[in-house]
C-alpha cells in the first residue's frame, strides 16, 4: 500500500519534469532561430541611382556652345542629395541644377548647361559623367559617350551632291530640243559629273578619321587594387582598326606621378592595358590620356578620369551597358 502511494507522486514528478524540458528546449530553439535570422538578414543599405536621359551611347552631337545635358536620379525631397557633371575628365565636377517638382533641392530631375567657360565637346568621342552624392548613401556614377560632329559635316555634304544632280537634269532639255546641239551638251554633262566626283574627297576625309574610346574596368578603384582599361580604335564607319599604335599616359591625383605606356590594337581594334594602383598616394581623379595613330589616318586622342579611393574601400566594376554602353 505504501509502495503504491510512493509511485503516484513519482509518476507526477516525472511527467512534470518531461513537460518542463520540452518547453525549455522549444524556447531555446525559437530564440536561436530568431538570433540566426538576425545574423543572416542584416539591414541592407539603400542603393541610389543617377542616369543621363537625353543622350544615347554613340549619339552624334553637334559641336556647339550651351549644350544641355539632362537626367534623373533617385533623389527625393526627403533625401539630401546633389548631382554633379564631368565632361571629358575635366576637373572639377560641375554642379547640375535641380528641376524636380520638389524645388531647388529635388534632383529627381536635373539639368546641366555646358558652357565654354568650363569646357567643350571635341570632335570624335566625348565622355559625359553624372555623379550622385548623398549624405546617407554611397556615391553613384553614370557615364555615356557621344560622338561630337561639326555642323558642316551634318549639313553641307548633301546639298553639294543635290546641286550637281540638278545641274545634270537641266542639260536634258537642251539635248531634247536640238539634236544638233547634242555634241555641245555632252561637255556640260561631263563637267557636272566631274563636279560630283569632286565631292567624294569630302566624304573620304570624314571617313578617314580615327575614333578612340577608353572603358575602365572599375570606377571608382581603391588604391592597391588591380585596374585595366580597354582602348578601342575605329574609323568614322565604326570599323575596327587593327595594329593601331597606342601611346598612353596615366596622371595620378595632384599631378605627383605620371606613367607612360604603349601598345597596339588587335584584329578587333582593341588594346587592354592592365596595372596595379599603388597603395600609397593621393586620392581623387586619375586621368588617362591616349593617342592612337595608324597609316592612312590622322592621329586622334582622348582622355577619361576615374576616382581613386583609399586602400580597403570597395572598387566598383563599371557596367558597359549602363555607364559606357559603347564609349
Amino acid at each position: 500500500m505504501v509502495l503504491c502511494k510512493l509511485k503516484v507522486p513519482l509518476l507526477l514528478i516525472t511527467v512534470f519534469t518531461t513537460v518542463l524540458l520540452v518547453i525549455l528546449i522549444s524556447s531555446s530553439n525559437q530564440a536561436f532561430s530568431q538570433s540566426s535570422e538576425g545574423v543572416l538578414s542584416p539591414p541592407q543599405p539603400q542603393l541610389e541611382s543617377v542616369k543621363i536621359l537625353n543622350f544615347m551611347p554613340f549619339q552624334s552631337v553637334e559641336l556647339k556652345n550651351d549644350l544641355v545635358i539632362s537626367g534623373e536620379s533617385s533623389d527625393t525631397t526627403a533625401k539630401d542629395c546633389s548631382v554633379y557633371v564631368l565632361v571629358n575628365g575635366v576637373q572639377p565636377y560641375q554642379s547640375a541644377v535641380a528641376s524636380g517638382t520638389g524645388g531647388a533641392t529635388d534632383f529627381s530631375q536635373w539639368k546641366f548647361v555646358l558652357h565654354e567657360q568650363y569646357t567643350h565637346l571635341n570632335e570624335g568621342n566625348n565622355k559625359i559623367t553624372a555623379k550622385l552624392v548623398c549624405k546617407s548613401a554611397p556615391t553613384r556614377w553614370y557615364s555615356v559617350v557621344v560622338s561630337g560632329v561639326p555642323r558642316s559635316n551634318l549639313s553641307e555634304a548633301s546639298p553639294i551632291d543635290t546641286t550637281q544632280q540638278s545641274n545634270v537634269s537641266e542639260a536634258s532639255p537642251i539635248d531634247t530640243t536640238q539634236q544638233s546641239n547634242v555634241s555641245e551638251a555632252s561637255p556640260i554633262d561631263t563637267t557636272q559629273q566631274s563636279n560630283v566626283s569632286e565631292a567624294s574627297p569630302i566624304d573620304t576625309t570624314h571617313q578617314s578619321k580615327l575614333l578612340v574610346t577608353i572603358l575602365p574596368l572599375k570606377n571608382p578603384v581603391a588604391r592597391g587594387d588591380s585596374q585595366n582599361a580597354t582602348i578601342t580604335v575605329t574609323n568614322s564607319d565604326n570599323r575596327p582598326i587593327a595594329n593601331a599604335q597606342i601611346d598612353g599616359k596615366l596622371i595620378y591625383p595632384g599631378n605627383n606621378f605620371e606613367k607612360e605606356f604603349k601598345g597596339s590594337t588587335d584584329l578587333d581594334g582593341k588594346f587592354v592595358y592592365s596595372w596595379t594602383v599603388g597603395k600609397k598616394g593621393d586620392i581623387g581623379p586619375l586621368v588617362m590620356e591616349v593617342e592612337a595613330s595608324s597609316q592612312g589616318y590622322r592621329p586622334a586622342s582622348t582622355n577619361i578620369s576615374f576616382e581613386l579611393v583609399k586602400s580597403g574601400e570597395s572598387s566598383q566594376t563599371e557596367n558597359p551597358f549602363q555607364s559606357l554602353e559603347r564609349p
